[in-house]
């Protein structure tokens, strides 16, 4: 088989594979905020605690807390508390939970489709 063909012949199986992959995240956009409503099984107005253990039964890990801070792209001050979760399955990313006076205020993400997958 000539090398072009077996490019191609893998190029088409990593793009099948990363469409199934994407595809448990019912097309959550790459990047968000989320002030209403809910995602990744935690609502908007949920005390922390429940939105904790909520994303870790998904198998998110916990990796950093801190008052204030930077999550993603977005800056908070230090009257809320920015919990961030690392994503884990594919594509890799990242889930922080905005906490003030220990209810959920925001939810905030970003995903990235080509980080570590090539």
């Amino acid at each position: 088989m000539r090398p072009a063909f077996k490019l191609i012949g893998m190029l088409a199986i990593l793009l099948a594979v990363g469409v199934a992959a994407w595809s448990f995240r019912d097309a959550i956009p790459l990047r968000g905020v989320l002030t209403e409503g809910s995602r990744f099984d935690v609502s908007i107005g949920d005390p922390y605690d429940d939105a904790h253990e909520a994303l870790l039964s998904n198998g998110y890990n916990l990796f950093n807390s801190e008052a204030g801070g930077l999550c993603v792209f977005r800056r908070f001050d230090a009257t809320r508390i920015v919990h961030a979760f690392a994503s884990p399955e594919w594509p890799p990313g990242t889930v922080c939970l905005v906490v003030e006076d220990g209810k959920v205020q925001e939810i905030v993400w970003a995903f990235e489709l080509m980080n570590g997958f090539l």
